[in-house]
């Protein structure tokens, strides 16, 4: 169901009716489920904190009750495809980035903070669980980057970025012993990131707001979620040994300077994968949609092919190849190891555009997504043809699926294309 959720809200298709107070009410709606849905491994993580008791479950002390709880939880994402391997092995260096920070504030020396209660999953004095509150920060960012379709404007140099994380991780330590100098990272942060926008897309426009207020809002919502847990005896700070009281809004700031830490590493993680990425030449495919100049077809928007694709990369040599053409281009899909890769096609060679992982029936429904975006912008009809040859493909590529295409007209609008092919791969 959620599977389904995530299609539907990744559904970009233009809503031209929609204007004034109903847009904005629609796109408002919309941004909200988002949220919500980035914010699914969080939420079930922190219901599971707050509804176990603290005796424990069955016998086993509330931490490890709770270690279960996230591993199962993150499991169930990724065998729901909520959530894809890349963004779990993000998720799991997260993980060990905060456990490291977690070992050190709890240590004798440094006793920032404590958790008083027994566990078996214990290391070096704290709970394995503890990570996955960190991990819970880059969920949320991820997901968000992929609902929203989130793009950087105006991003700095990513050196320069990565510097400025590495050191607002280094002060989490360091300020112990030579002083804190969180402000003065502070500055540079926000003369690093002054002129760098979010672009995100709630519903099917594009909207912007400033990186630097995203990273505040989020380090708010961190810091009175702390609060709660505090107050449930997650963990305590040392002036709430004896009783509970808020947590120091001083933290707001440190939290926001994880966010900034946090957003930097899963930007320089899609940026190196798209650096370093070398696709294998498309010498077969699926099948293509080929824009037909006849019919209308202009130049596609770069913008407009980050949309509705799971776990994206977006290839230089294809941005480039998208950006210069004036010719037909075709689009066709590819199994690999661990998903499809998506190339695009013109005299030039072939340049893989877009790779994401899935199965062979979540390779339609991303294609299909192209098509719908094509449509929007106003290519209505496409030349479908087979290229697949492979053995394998052919099996079940053939057959009835040829023969719905066979007898259509050259030309044939892309619904009804898409619509014979999913029946006759459905007979078979």
């Amino acid at each position: 169901m959620l599977a389904t959720l995530d299609h539907h809200l990744l559904d970009g298709a233009a809503r031209p009716g929609l204007r004034g107070a109903a847009r904005f009410l629609t796109e408002f709606w919309y941004f909200g489920i988002k949220e919500a849905r980035a914010c699914l491994f969080v939420a079930l993580f922190f219901a599971t904190v707050f509804l176990v008791p603290r005796a424990g479950l069955f016998g086993l002390p509330r931490y490890d009750v709770l270690l279960l709880a996230a591993l199962a939880i993150q499991g169930w994402m990724v065998w729901a495809r909520l959530e894809t391997w890349d963004e779990l092995k993000a998720v799991s260096l997260f993980h060990a980035v905060g456990f490291a920070l977690e070992v050190f504030k709890t240590s004798g020396a440094i006793q920032s903070w404590s958790y008083p209660d027994f566990a078996w999953s214990k290391l070096f004095g704290v709970p394995l669980f503890s990570g996955f509150m960190y991990a819970a920060v880059g969920s949320y960012i991820i997901q968000a980057w992929r609902l929203f379709d989130l793009r950087i404007r105006h991003h700095p140099p990513h050196w320069m970025a990565a510097l400025i994380a590495v050191l607002i991780y280094a002060n989490f330590f360091t300020h112990h012993y030579i002083g804190d100098y969180r402000w003065y990272l502070a500055a540079c942060a926000l003369g690093l990131y002054a002129r760098t926008t979010a672009v995100f897309r709630p519903l099917d426009r594009e909207r912007q707001m400033p990186l630097l207020l995203a990273f505040v809002l989020i380090g708010l919502f961190i810091w009175l979620a702390e609060n709660i847990s505090t107050f449930w005896g997650v963990w305590r700070y040392p002036n709430q040994i004896g009783a509970w009281s808020a947590v120091h809004v001083g933290k707001w700031s440190s939290w926001s300077l994880l966010v900034i830490m946090t957003f930097t590493i899963v930007a320089n993680l899609k940026h190196i994968k798209a650096s370093i990425h070398v696709p294998e030449r498309c010498e077969e495919g699926l099948f293509c949609l080929k824009p037909c100049a006849a019919a209308g077809a202009r130049l596609v928007p770069l913008s407009d092919w980050r949309l509705a694709m799971t776990t994206l990369t977006i290839q230089p040599s294809a941005l480039a190849m998208l950006a210069n053409t004036e010719k037909e281009f075709s689009v066709s899909a590819q199994a690999r190891d661990e998903g499809w890769v998506v190339y695009v096609h013109d005299e030039q060679g072939d340049h893989a555009l877009l790779d994401f992982e899935g199965k062979t029936a979540a390779v339609f429904d991303a294609l299909q997504a192209v098509e719908q975006r094509l449509l929007a912008l106003g290519i209505e009809r496409f030349e479908v043809k087979q290229l697949a040859k492979e053995e394998g493909y052919d099996e079940w590529l053939s057959g009835e699926v040829q023969e719905a295409l066979n007898d259509s007209a050259p030309l044939i609008p892309h619904n009804e294309a898409m619509r014979r092919i999913r029946a006759a791969i459905k007979a078979k």
